[in-house]
């Protein structure tokens, strides 16, 4: 009996110890680079463009892990947009995530009048990815939600100026497409697990003239192209620092978090530094306290170490990690 118990709590410690905060990174880049809303950039057809919002529907979400199993999340539509694109997919009892599988848009069922699971859109909280939208993603129970609202200006006489204004806005149960693809996961500690995506908005205009295309609203024609996109090019990718292990030491916590370091428990904490990844010291702050955070919102992308030293010259806490 003691034996049996004995086993119970170890399988209940393996399933507590195996649980992880699993969120979702889907960077917007263009030309391999942060997106900048307002802020020219080249798109692929070589016209200076920039861009004032670019949102879409993600649904349908699979991941499989620790050997093939399959957790479905696809009962759940989350809001993706240029400026908030970090999803919280929720606590899983999960060790290694090994591919991830998503759809662009609104499924059927929730989509226009006809899905049998559909409500109308008053009747979600506003706070809900579903519910009335700025700009809006919703058309009306008649053709349904809008899968991806884009808008922003374009070179439309090779000038060099963005001066002509595009929007486009893409719907239509048939524009529903999916995307799968291996993935290297981010361990954050022991308790949090992340999977860093770059949603490369260059690639998914591929083709599409928007430098003369106006105000586009529609299922078909460059709007349904612009979707087939996310299928026959690499519009969802992810970065070369994607396996990076985002590891602490046992002294103190130490995290990123929301573009800031913090420390917790530092004692005899002297200075915080932070290289890149050719070991440049690219910042570092005197007489840190041993607890604090540090803004990094001065701090180019890329990947870094940080190191918080002692006043006798020792290492007591390092992190890895990617912004």
């Amino acid at each position: 009996m003691r034996f049996l118990i004995t086993c119970i709590i170890t399988l209940m410690l393996n399933s507590i110890s195996a649980q992880k905060n699993v969120f979702l990174r889907l960077s917007p880049k263009v030309n391999g680079a942060d997106l900048q809303l307002g802020s020219d950039f080249l798109d692929l057809q070589g016209n200076v463009t920039n861009l004032d919002y670019f949102n879409y529907y993600l649904s349908g979400l699979h991941l499989t892990v620790d050997g093939g199993q399959d957790i479905d999340l696809s009962d759940t539509v989350f809001l993706v947009k240029s400026t908030d694109f970090v999803l919280n997919l929720g606590s899983l009892n999960i060790n290694t995530i090994e591919n991830i599988s998503f759809s662009i848009g609104v499924p059927s069922n929730i989509n226009t009048i006809s899905g049998p699971d559909v409500i109308d859109i008053s009747a979600y909280p506003m706070n809900h990815p579903l519910s009335f939208q700025d700009p809006s993603m919703h058309w009306g129970w008649s053709a349904g939600y809008i899968f991806v609202v884009s808008a922003g200006l374009s070179d439309s006489n090779g000038d060099g100026i963005a001066d002509a204004t595009f929007e486009m806005h893409n719907l239509g149960d048939h524009n529903y497409v999916n995307t799968s693809l291996p993935i290297i996961q981010t361990n954050i500690g022991q308790g949090q697990i992340d999977v860093n995506l770059n949603c490369n908005i260059d690639v998914w205009l591929k083709n599409i003239p928007i430098a003369t295309v106006g105000v586009l609203h529609g299922t078909n024609g460059y709007n349904s192209e612009m979707m087939a996109n996310v299928t026959a090019e690499s519009v969802f990718t992810q970065p070369l620092t994607a396996g990076l292990t985002m590891e602490t030491t046992t002294t103190g916590a130490f995290l990123y978090s929301d573009q800031k370091l913090v420390w917790k428990g530092m004692s005899n904490s002297c200075q915080l530094q932070i290289f890149d990844s050719s070991g440049k010291l690219v910042a570092q702050t005197n007489n840190c306290q041993p607890n604090g955070e540090m803004e990094l919102s001065q701090v180019n992308s890329g990947c870094f170490m940080a190191k918080i030293i002692s006043s006798e010259g020792v290492e007591i806490n390092r992190l890895k990690f990617v912004r």
